[in-house]
């Protein structure tokens, strides 16, 4: 049973029967802003903001889960957020640019993915003002 749903899969959920269900929350997220490009992380009594690499859900996700991953590891937080503030994705995954007044972004998901296409969608939905959409497939499937 879903107990909390963010999109997809991903959220909190138990079993009525055996009882099994997501494990405690150690590190957390409470807010985010995409305007000043942070979000806040709690980790048991201590709150940090934590600069972000991608304006979407997924950005703050894939940095959640390095930052848990490295803490676990022993690294203090305030290093790991550090390098974060240096952390730029690699254009031909992610790339937002401004020309002549106009934002042009291009962001690439994994072919044959239909979670990874959506979240592309739900991205630029969220984008403030008008939209034109170019869509680009590069998957050959059996040389056709």
């Amino acid at each position: 049973v879903w107990d909390f749903v963010r999109y997809h899969h991903m959220g909190r959920a138990h079993c009525n029967a055996c009882g099994f269900s997501n494990g405690e929350i150690k590190y957390r997220v409470v807010d985010s802003d995409f305007k000043e490009m942070h979000f806040t992380l709690v980790e048991g009594e201590a709150t940090y903001t934590v600069p972000l690499s991608l304006p979407n859900v997924e950005g703050i996700y894939n940095q959640l889960a390095a930052f848990a991953v490295l803490r676990e590891y022993g690294l203090p937080a305030e290093e790991i957020i550090k390098q974060m503030q240096g952390l730029r994705i690699v254009e031909s995954r992610f790339n937002l640019v401004e020309k002549n007044g106009k934002r042009i972004c291009m962001i690439s998901a994994k072919g044959i993915n239909p979670i990874a296409n959506s979240r592309v969608f739900d991205t630029v939905r969220n984008f403030k003002g008008k939209k034109t959409v170019i869509i680009m497939n590069d998957n050959v499937i059996g040389g056709i």
